[in-house]
């Protein structure tokens, strides 16, 4: 989970209710499966969380999950628990988007429609495979279950931003979803979040009505 904060600082959640506080060196051993050495506290934590000065963060927070199509129980479910309380999912997959993801987006909440993005497209070889015509592949598989299709390099963008190459960031097609993600969801974040609750209260009183 990232949250903003004034100084850079590490959280963890514990399944039992307590919290502790690690430092930014301790991030990979706590998250990362490889290491066996905090194997016991992975599987303690319920999550963790990382807070940032970063002013996007003032508005919304970010839950980083897992995802689906892993092999570990535990994995998914925390995916869905976050996924059923969230105001807005941005649904990040490969080149493909698979028939799990998809069976798992028909079983989100009505009012949510996950913004998809289509990451690694630096991955296909532009020799045999068109970018475009991937996409819309893609869109064909989710059209009625997502709002919008992005698709991006982010290992592309995030070199580029480091090393000054713009032309590859042009490459990575970062410029649209980035926009589209300040003017959808950071500046318009409150109007979500109550559009969505009201929609939580007139579910609730046609339960009751229904009862």
């Amino acid at each position: 989970m990232l949250s903003y904060g004034n100084d850079r600082k590490i959280i963890g959640h514990f399944l039992n209710g307590e919290v502790a506080e690690f430092s930014i060196q301790d991030l990979k051993g706590i998250t990362a499966e490889g290491d066996e050495a905090k194997k016991y506290l992975r599987e303690a934590l319920d999550y963790v969380e990382i807070f940032v000065p970063n002013e996007i963060l003032r508005n919304i927070t970010i839950v980083d999950t897992p995802g689906i199509n892993v092999d570990k129980e535990e994995h998914i479910k925390s995916t869905k628990n976050f996924m059923d309380r969230a105001d807005m999912v941005l649904w990040v997959f490969g080149t493909e988007i698979k028939k799990t993801e998809i069976k798992v987006m028909d079983s989100l909440r009505q009012e949510i429609k996950p913004v998809a993005v289509m990451n690694r497209i630096d991955e296909i070889d532009e020799e045999d495979d068109d970018i475009d015509d991937i996409v819309r592949e893609n869109q064909k598989k989710l059209q009625g279950k997502v709002e919008k299709l992005f698709p991006i390099s982010a290992y592309q963008a995030k070199a580029a931003v480091i090393g000054g190459d713009y032309s590859q960031y042009n490459e990575s097609r970062w410029e649209n979803f980035l926009a589209s993600f300040q003017a959808d969801i950071v500046k318009k974040s409150t109007s979500i979040k109550a559009g969505i609750t009201a929609n939580k209260v007139l579910v609730f009183i046609h339960e009751c009505v229904d009862i």
